[in-house]
């Protein structure tokens, strides 16, 4: 084993910022079974051991179009946190339509028809929205907290 996949062999957590923008193609981080929390762009998703059996994962500011075929290496019954930044502007209609065990979500609520709701216990806006549309209640009907950002303005059926 290399130096770097020691390096990575146990890691629970890994934080990858959208500054990074090359990785070197040898560098699979394929050692990190152990992985439980990731926050990255999907454009590193290509390095990750599949299947991933993440509980938390974070799309960070920078990303703007998610893709359903990023996704197929997240075990959809382990993950339990999602957040996508505010920046993203496009999500294709299945990318998250298998992942029915989310209990914390982050996100413009312009994404909540990709999302299986059904689980969902705490909801946070993120800063930045400005106009919510409430869900329909009977696909959220385990959400115990919901975190409204102070740049919100109005809330609308």
């Amino acid at each position: 084993m290399n130096q770097s996949k020691k390096f990575f062999a146990n890691l629970k957590e890994i934080i990858i910022p959208t500054s990074v923008t090359k990785v070197v193609e040898t560098q699979k981080f394929d050692e990190m079974k152990d992985l439980q929390s990731l926050c990255c762009d999907t454009k590193f998703f290509d390095f990750l051991p599949d299947p991933l059996q993440l509980t938390s994962l974070v799309i960070p500011e920078g990303v703007t179009e998610l893709k359903t075929n990023q996704f197929k290496i997240f075990d959809e019954e382990v993950l339990k946190s999602l957040s996508i930044a505010t920046s993203v502007e496009k999500i294709e209609e299945k990318c998250f339509v298998e992942f029915n065990e989310l209990t914390y979500l982050e996100c413009s609520n312009k994404w909540l028809k990709y999302i299986q709701k059904e689980n969902i216990e705490y909801y946070n806006i993120p800063y930045g929205v400005e106009n919510l549309r409430l869900p329909k209640c009977d696909k959220m009907n385990k959400l115990k907290r919901l975190s409204l950002p102070l740049t919100l303005r109005d809330i609308t059926d």
